[in-house]
């Protein structure tokens, strides 16, 4: 990896391996624990993935087809989620960081 990481991430194939080399990770039982009762969106490419793990234990991946967008802009695609989490999430929610 570039000792210089801006100019690593300057070049799109790179992104696109680091983002799902990031996605392969989370997805393991390693950090099933840090996931337990929170859900995860994860963008990767045109796709967003939800990550959970109930039990601490697995983690889960399914896919969120009403997220999944071609559009690069990422404050296009934040509006696309907050859309998205105002729809599906019980209002009585608490978000916790």
């Amino acid at each position: 990896m570039s000792r210089d990481f801006k100019s690593f991430l300057s070049n799109d194939e790179n992104k696109r391996q680091l983002i799902k080399l990031l996605l392969k990770e989370w997805h393991s039982e390693t950090y099933a624990a840090r996931l337990r009762g929170r859900q995860v969106l994860y963008v990767c490419e045109d796709e967003c993935v939800q990550l959970q793990s109930e039990d601490g234990l697995v983690v889960t991946a399914s896919a969120v087809p009403a997220l999944n967008s071609n559009q690069e802009e990422a404050d296009t695609r934040i509006i696309l989620h907050c859309l998205h989490a105002a729809a599906t999430m019980p209002a009585d929610t608490h978000i916790t960081s």
